[in-house]
């Protein structure tokens, strides 16, 4: 083809590094937005490309030359095939270079050898059903480089003439690097998603006055409420009257702390009017324009702190009763470790409670009868 006078588009390169798994959403989502930004550059680009393909290949197929500039030099690969027989007719540098083989190679090949053997019928059946038109397919498919690569492309394809026989002109745009991208983000959203409705955690998102923005499903078994009725109360009309001061002052520990984390435990209001131990951790991610709100993860502590109270409860009994004794009492295991004693001991022997906490019973003793008592204790 002889050389033109007409203006050539400008040449783009569009690259990307391979998908990172340990990326952030946050950095996920900017590799989105980024693919996004460069596709729609080269989109723009092409739309020159494509109204001058359409006159000069589809109106007037004599004047094809003037298409060169933009045909060989364009930055997305591009090819025309022979619609009957699959046979390519010419290439571009930029498929040559992306898709690895040389253009002799290109030329000994039929468009079904670049697809996987799979993808063939679909294609062939495509072929059939849409012959009507210049638009003969815009759609995304599997492409095989030479080296074996599998890559996702985004295909544009038109019917023209071309040196008197039908053809198809085809655009080709590589989206691997952006389809990986979005499939780690879906299945990610996926994991989350059965993470926050199947797990017993209770998920809430909440602004810097306690307005809840968002509620996870686990709270409706937890405390019987619908979640999505809570969106837009404030957290604390659901905290005992008693725990609210205290929840408050951390809450606004936190907001004066972007990032931080602050842990607490309280006791929330159930459906049912009850009253359950909550035991949670809330973070200040207001500054992450990704969360925008404080994170609050939470649990059902009621029986745990039940038996605690019980716990408590029987100690202080059993303090009671030792403390009652009118003689000495002392209670230790095999170490001689003291483990509980009255305050008879403490007054008698004149120690204090941290002090006997540190000795031994056999301290008490002078050298000989430590002597004694120990072999008595032995035997």
């Amino acid at each position: 083809m002889k050389n033109s006078k007409s203006k050539t588009l400008p040449a783009k390169t569009v690259s990307h590094t391979g998908l990172n798994t340990a990326l952030t959403i946050e950095e996920l989502q900017t590799i989105i937005n980024d693919l996004q930004i460069e596709n729609t550059v080269l989109l723009e680009d092409n739309k020159k490309l494509q109204k001058t393909l359409e006159i000069n290949f589809l109106a007037d197929p004599a004047q094809k030359e003037r298409t060169t500039p933009f045909f060989y030099s364009n930055p997305l690969p591009l090819w025309i095939y022979d619609v009957k027989t699959k046979i390519f007719l010419e290439v571009n540098n930029a498929a040559i270079n992306h898709y690895g083989y040389s253009r002799k190679e290109f030329l000994a090949m039929s468009v079904a050898d670049i697809r996987p053997a799979e993808d063939v019928e679909n294609f062939l059946e495509l072929q059939r059903i849409s012959q009507e038109g210049n638009l003969i397919h815009k759609g995304i498919w599997r492409h095989l480089k030479k080296n074996g690569d599998l890559i996702y492309v985004e295909v544009t394809s038109y019917n023209i003439e071309y040196d008197g026989r039908p053809a198809a002109l085809v655009m080709s745009n590589d989206i691997t690097d952006r389809k990986k991208t979005e499939d780690f983000l879906r299945n990610s959203e996926m994991r989350f998603r059965s993470l926050i409705e199947k797990g017993s955690e209770i998920i809430a998102l909440h602004d810097h006055e306690g307005k809840i923005l968002y509620m996870s499903p686990s709270i409706q078994q937890a405390l019987g409420y619908e979640p999505e009725k809570r969106i837009g109360e404030f957290a604390f009309e659901f905290i005992h009257p008693d725990d609210r001061p205290r929840m408050k002052t951390i809450l606004a520990n936190l907001i004066a702390h972007p990032g931080s984390s602050a842990k607490a435990q309280w006791r929330h209001k159930h459906a049912n009017g009850s009253w359950l131990w909550m035991d949670g951790v809330a973070t200040n991610l207001l500054n992450d324009p990704s969360v925008n709100a404080v994170v609050h993860n939470f649990r059902d502590i009621t029986t745990q702190k039940e038996v605690e109270n019980k716990i408590i409860l029987e100690k202080e009994l059993s303090e009671s009763i030792i403390n009652s004794l009118p003689g000495i009492f002392y209670l230790y295991d095999e170490t001689g470790k003291f483990l509980r004693w009255n305050r008879n001991f403490e007054k008698i022997s004149g120690y204090s409670t941290e002090e006997i906490s540190r000795m031994h019973p056999l301290d008490f003793f002078d050298a000989n009868e430590k002597e004694l008592l120990r072999n008595k204790i032995n035997e």
